[in-house]
């Protein structure tokens, strides 16, 4: 398990300026019980599952754990619960690279906390929460800078004439 300290960037035009990074990770061989215990000490509701080359193979979420220990699997690892966990290619992930907009369409149309940010071979880099984009969408207002993205789809099942114009 990582347990390196977080910090947000201070450059904000492209993810890597806002992401956070010394993310908390489990890997497949962490019990269940130490993947809860790695949540309520660092009081985050879930964490990346990386494999020894720190590639994102999957994400645990307090719920997810929440239904293990139900199932009786408290000191099982990981691996156990795999085929119930996200697949690797299901993960939404953004690369550093990528602009403000592009996050902020990912979290309008994924019902998602937290967007992965990986390299191009899928190695972790750090995250990106709700709460991070709003701190620097409200950040550009108090400047007068509102970064908009263009035509951004409504989330599914959102109710667009609700929508603020």
């Amino acid at each position: 398990m990582a347990d390196s300290n977080q910090e947000t960037k201070q450059s904000k035009a492209t993810v890597e300026g806002f992401m956070t990074t010394g993310v908390h990770t489990v890997d497949l061989g962490t019990t269940v019980k130490a993947a809860i215990q790695l949540l309520l000490e660092k009081h985050i509701s879930g964490c990346p599952i990386v494999n020894s080359s720190q590639t994102v193979v999957s994400v645990v979420s307090a719920l997810d754990l929440m239904k293990f220990a139900a199932m009786g699997g408290l000191d099982k690892n990981l691996q156990t619960f795999l085929d119930k966990l996200v697949k690797p290619e299901k993960l939404i992930t953004i690369q550093r690279n990528q602009k403000f907009a592009d996050a902020f369409k990912l979290f309008l149309t994924h019902k998602v906390g937290r967007v992965i940010v990986v390299d191009g071979n899928g190695r972790l880099l750090g995250l990106v929460t709700r709460s991070s984009m709003l701190k620097v969408f409200m950040e550009n207002v108090a400047k007068g800078q509102v970064l908009e993205p263009e035509k951004t789809p409504a989330a599914p099942g959102a109710d667009e004439e609700k929508l603020p114009k």
